[in-house]
């Protein structure tokens, strides 16, 4: 029988695993598979530790295949210390499976580029090593069909690859995100957005009142600039935590607030217009991208407002802002349902 050998099929097939758990990758769903004696795989029966001796493959630090680049291998068996499971199609010479042992798994960005969102970190995973699955332009070569959460929290990206926009049948790759390292990924990344929004709001206007009292009293004490900074530190907090009191001069040791005030708000613009320009992305699909393109290639060469209204985009719209706190929320909401 051959009823699943597109799972483990190059060219029909292309799976690789981004994942710490040990296994010969199985499709979500899928009955468990052997090795067959003509390379394809038999359903029904226990799933070994790896193909079997006389099937081509590259376990350990040896050489690798001539089809692959041995510079990506290299980076992978870096990544993995040398425990890296790779099986090749014996007749294409790329890849079809990646597998790791518990102590060691693969990250979608090999820089430690933080990286949320499931499509967006296998499709990274995929630009930096699809060649070795015969890939040349994964973004293009591959289409979503959908991505599905287990109940364990593992997130299954499912592929369909192309052709001229034609599917190729059974062109399927599939890539397998563990909860584990999405939690990392979303609280860096959040931690990253309340430093680049909130913390800033607050350091701003922290800078704006305590330079107005200055200017119009001529001197204020250090104990009520203290008082000045709790207060804003206790808007931004709200109840979520207790605010130690030398936290109350924090305020002392941030040379800009005192130096050069009043450029902090740069930063928080910045960052919120980026996450509402992704989510026009979002809504708008390929026909925001010309438009994009476009406004980064005007540089600096306008105010900001007459620059994005070409794009539709209005600045004085809470509308437009919302886009970008929904993208946070959409994190926090994601991390939350890992944590349960």
């Amino acid at each position: 029988m051959k009823t699943h050998s597109v799972i483990l099929t190059v060219v029909l097939t292309l799976v690789f695993v981004l994942s710490p758990y040990p296994r010969n990758f199985v499709a979500p769903g899928a009955p468990p598979v052997a090795w067959a004696d003509d390379g394809t795989v038999e359903p029904g029966l226990p799933v070994p530790e790896a193909p079997p001796p006389d099937r081509p493959q590259w376990p350990g630090y040896v050489q690798a295949p001539a089809s692959l680049d041995p510079l990506l291998v290299e980076q992978l068996q870096r990544q993995t210390d040398g425990t890296i499971r790779l099986d090749i199609h014996p007749q294409t010479g790329y890849l079809r499976f990646i597998g790791t042992d518990p102590a060691h798994f693969l990250t979608a960005a090999p820089d430690g580029q933080v990286i949320v969102e499931p499509v967006a970190a296998a499709l990274t995973f995929l630009q930096q090593y699809g060649t070795l699955f015969g890939l040349s332009d994964p973004a293009q070569e591959l289409h979503v069909r959908h991505v599905r959460t287990s109940e364990t929290g593992r997130v299954f990206v499912r592929f369909q690859q192309v052709h001229a926009g034609i599917p190729i049948l059974a062109g399927e790759i599939i890539v397998e995100l563990d909860a584990e390292s999405q939690m990392v990924f979303l609280a860096r990344t959040i931690e990253d957005m309340f430093a680049t929004t909130f913390r800033q709001n607050m350091f701003a206007r922290f800078e704006v009142s305590s330079h107005r009292r200055i200017t119009e009293e001529g001197f204020v004490p250090w104990e009520e600039l203290c008082e000045l900074y709790k207060g804003e530190l206790q808007k931004m907090f709200l109840t979520s935590l207790t605010i130690p009191e030398e936290y109350h001069a924090e305020w002392s040791s941030i040379p800009h607030i005192y130096g050069v005030p009043y450029y902090v708000y740069a930063y928080n613009f910045a960052n919120l217009l980026v996450l509402s320009l992704y989510g026009k992305y979002k809504e708008e699909g390929k026909r925001f991208i010309p438009k994009y393109k476009a406004l980064l290639a005007s540089g600096g060469s306008d105010h900001p407002e007459k620059l994005l209204a070409p794009l539709g985009i209005d600045l004085t719209s809470e509308t437009f802002w919302q886009k970008g706190f929904d993208i946070v929320k959409g994190y926090i909401d994601r991390l939350e349902s890992l944590s349960v």
